[in-house]
């Protein structure tokens, strides 16, 4: 088992930990804000709360995809499935709220709760929402199970108390995410893994966060930040801060305002696809026991990748649903089983002792998960993984590892639980079994080329069968990459300053993180004599003096320290580039603007320094003022003592010279009865002597 553990690369462990973690935190909140007006005798329903939302909350794209591949697991990618979140809160605020006997403030219930906050909206954050499309809306509103409820779950947790840096990006529906500090799950560290949310989108934008160049690359210098406040034990302001790169006259009112129904998908729906005879219910689900160290996770190698914690489907049972995507119906609740009393709806006169009845209005997202799953790039990237799935892996490995009935049972793996998300497309097979690049629907190649940039697809291509030559390459998609490429591969475009310059810097991104030998570099250029674009493209530099001079320069001026700059020179000329190298090395604008920027770096490091030096420097002063604080203290402290002692003493003073004025008082009445005694003892002698003479 050691000997498998130490087989899996250190990010996917943390990748996999890190995924566990969060799940688990989602789960326990889940649990503990469990609907009370869930009848007892509803055992399915109340044991199924929990992953019945989590069902939406669902990791995709690269993890998936990496761990179908056995490759290095970098990012996770988590879309938040909105509109059936949303859907499921109307579903049970219309079931178990919607009467004002069901509607107690102090009622835990997470659907609840989270709705009340729309009732204490203070800032008009969403009355602002108004002058929004949809998708920034529905993701700024704060009384929907969005991307920032599940952010807000994760940055509360004492684990990640001040160590979650978070960006959020309104007009894209995404927020990026870093742990950026030691957090210790599982035997694993989780520093620096990155994570990104997205609830709301918009397929016919070509968003920056698709772009092969941006990423979470866009927000390293944020995070970095992020670290340096965490690291210096100083707050985080995470969701505080927004990105307005992107704003534009997209977040304006458009046809209908922020919550207009209008539909979010490139193609018309197939029936088809919508079809499945699997059942779309979850198997019951016993709680698991809480374990803050992980319960039961553990990495597990099996076909290379794996880390355990109980069974969604597969080998150790229950049935692959491909239709978990699939849109459920909304409840709708009749004005009679509301009962008799409707509240006053605020328009009361008199006593306000009597709590009004909240209606129940919960916008639908109108986007669809398997729309935007549609309009990825390859079908190897379209498998999803149910952060529900997550909880039946802890929950079986859990018996397994506390003893079931079966002796035979294996741990199950993280490969185990990875589903298609497309009816259109398999995912699974494509990665494992086909090892294949193609669209994720037959037959809408070009739609997969109309919603990414322009050559987006032709670099993925590349990239692609530079990881994995093995791959084999879809002829349909091929051909629509032919077609594709024949619309912006011409003179016209790349004349365009800004289109070539672009160009190149996903070839020079490709040559420097993709390509580690030389048989990279010709694989490269033979996927693109393939793509019938070497001629076309070597034409285009051969004749235009401004393409071939920014090609030369930008391939003189990759950094790889595993190519030599003159020997990819040397098979863009095999290929029919009339390119040399040139023998006296101009500045480019590249290094002047490099330069510029190390410089720009040196001054912000010297910039960092001096702050670094003014926060120790501040931390000294406070710890001083804390020590003098502390002495104050005591020294009041020993005041209030003294004036504690003088007070006694005074009473005890009070107390004596009372004594001593009853003593002497005392000694005045002992001296007059003394006497008194006397003189009836002298009487009592004179009477005897008397009687006696007698």
């Amino acid at each position: 088992m050691d000997e498998k553990l130490d087989e899996i690369p250190f990010e996917s462990k943390r990748a996999m930990a890190c995924a566990a973690l969060f799940t688990d935190i989602f789960q326990k909140y889940i649990e503990a804000h469990q609907c009370e007006n869930i009848p007892e005798q509803n055992k399915d329903e109340l044991d199924q709360f929990a992953t019945e939302i989590l069902d939406h909350v669902i990791i995709v794209g690269g993890f998936c995809r990496d761990l179908l591949l056995n490759r290095t697991i970098k990012d996770i990618d988590i879309i938040i499935n909105l509109r059936e979140l949303c859907k499921l809160q109307t579903n049970h605020l219309k079931k178990y709220h919607h009467k004002q006997a069901d509607q107690s403030r102090e009622n835990r219930c997470v659907y609840w709760q989270r709705y009340l906050q729309k009732f204490s909206d203070e800032s008009n954050l969403n009355e602002a929402q108004a002058q929004n499309q949809e998708m920034v809306a529905m993701h700024n509103v704060n009384y929907l199970l969005n991307s920032k409820f599940w952010v807000d779950i994760l940055r509360n947790d004492a684990l990640l108390d001040n160590k979650l840096s978070v960006r959020d990006v309104p007009d894209s529906g995404f927020i990026s995410a870093e742990i950026v500090n030691s957090v210790i799950y599982g035997n694993v560290n989780l520093d620096k893994q990155a994570i990104d949310f997205v609830d709301t989108f918009n397929i016919a934008d070509k968003h920056f966060n698709d772009d092969y160049l941006s990423g979470t690359v866009s927000f390293s210098l944020f995070h970095r930040k992020s670290r340096q406040l965490s690291m210096s034990g100083i707050l985080i302001d995470g969701l505080g801060r927004v990105d307005k790169r992107t704003a534009n006259d997209n977040n304006k009112m458009d046809g209908g305002g922020a919550f207009a129904d209008k539909p979010n998908k490139s193609r018309p729906e197939r029936e088809d696809a919508l079809d499945d005879d699997d059942d779309d219910e979850d198997d019951d689900i016993e709680e698991d026991e809480d374990d803050d160290d992980g319960g039961a996770l553990q990495i597990v190698s099996a076909n290379g990748a794996g880390a355990g914690t109980g069974g969604a489907h597969g080998a150790h049972g229950g049935g692959q649903r491909k239709q978990r995507l699939k849109s459920m119906a909304l409840i709708d609740v009749g004005i009679e089983e509301l009962g008799t009393d409707f509240g006053d709806f605020g328009l009361s006169k008199g006593t306000k002792s009597r709590q009004e009845l909240i209606v129940i209005s919960v916008p639908v997202y109108s986007g669809k998960v398997r729309y935007k799953l549609l309009n990825y790039d390859f079908s190897i990237n379209t498998g999803i993984l149910p952060l529900s799935n997550i909880v039946q892996l802890k929950h079986y490995n859990n018996q397994v590892s506390g003893g079931s009935d079966d002796d035979d049972a294996a741990p199950m793996t993280w490969l185990e639980i990875v589903e298609n998300g497309l009816g259109e497309c398999d995912a699974i097979e494509d990665c494992q079994t086909f090892k294949i690049l193609r669209a994720p629907e037959l037959g809408h190649e070009d739609c997969t080329f109309e919603v990414h940039p322009v050559s987006f697809i032709f670099w993925r291509i590349i990239q692609w069968l530079i990881r994995e030559p093995s791959f084999e390459l879809d002829q349909r998609l091929q051909n629509a990459q032919i077609v594709d490429f024949k619309k912006w591969c011409t003179p016209e475009w790349f004349g365009e300053r800004d289109n070539c310059e672009r160009f190149l810097q996903h070839m020079v991104r490709i040559l420097e993180e993709e390509c580690s030998n030389l048989n990279d570099v010709r694989q490269m250029l033979s996927t693109m004599k393939r793509l019938q674009f070497n001629d076309r493209f070597a034409n285009i530099a051969n004749q235009e003096q401004s393409v071939r001079h920014a090609l030369i320069d930008a391939v003189t001026n990759v950094q790889n320290e595993h190519l030599n700059n003159s020997a990819i020179i040397s098979e863009l000329q095999n290929c029919g580039y009339s390119v040399d190298e040139p023998l006296f090395k101009v500045p480019s604008k590249t290094e002047e603007e490099l330069k510029q920027m190390t410089s720009q770096k040196q001054y912000l490091e010297g910039e960092l320094e001096q702050r670094n030096k003014r926060i120790q420097d501040l931390e000294k002063q406070n710890d001083r003022l804390l020590k003098e604080i502390q002495y104050l203290q005591e020294l009041n402290q020993t005041s209030d003592r003294v004036k504690n002692l003088e007070a006694q003493n005074g009473r005890l003073l009070q107390e004596l010279q009372s004594l001593n004025e009853s003593k002497r008082d005392l000694a005045v009445t002992a001296n007059g009865t003394i006497d008194e005694l006397r003189s009836y003892l002298l009487q009592y002698q004179r009477a005897a002597m008397a009687k006696q003479n007698n």
